[in-house]
C-alpha cells in the first residue's frame, strides 16, 4: 500500500491573526499524520488557492501549495519502505 499526501486546513487551531495553519497530512495504513507546513491562511484563501484555475492574487500561494506535495511525492517515492519516521 502506497502513502497518501494531502494538504489540510487546521481549523481547530485558529491563530491570533484569524488564519488557520496548513498542514501535510500522511496516510499510510490507515494511520495518520500531519506535519506543519509553515503557512497560514484563511478558509477563503485555501479554497482560492486550491482551486483549479485560481485567481492571480492566489497563483503564487497555489504555487507553494503544489510544490509541498509535490515534495511530499517525490520522498515517497524514493523511500523503499515507508515509515511515518524516515519521512
Amino acid at each position: 500500500m502506497r502513502p497518501s499526501a494531502y494538504l489540510i486546513l487546521a481549523t481547530r487551531h485558529k491563530k491570533k491573526t484569524g488564519k488557520y495553519p496548513l498542514k501535510l497530512r500522511l496516510v499510510y495504513n490507515r494511520a495518520g499524520k500531519d506535519f506543519r507546513t509553515g503557512i497560514d491562511l484563511t478558509e477563503d484563501g485555501f479554497k482560492n488557492a486550491t482551486a483549479d484555475r485560481p485567481k492571480a492574487q492566489f497563483r503564487e500561494i497555489s504555487i507553494k501549495l503544489v510544490s509541498i506535495k509535490d515534495k511530499a511525492n517525490k520522498i515517497i517515492d524514493e523511500t523503499s519502505v515507508f515509515t511515518f519516521q524516515k519521512f
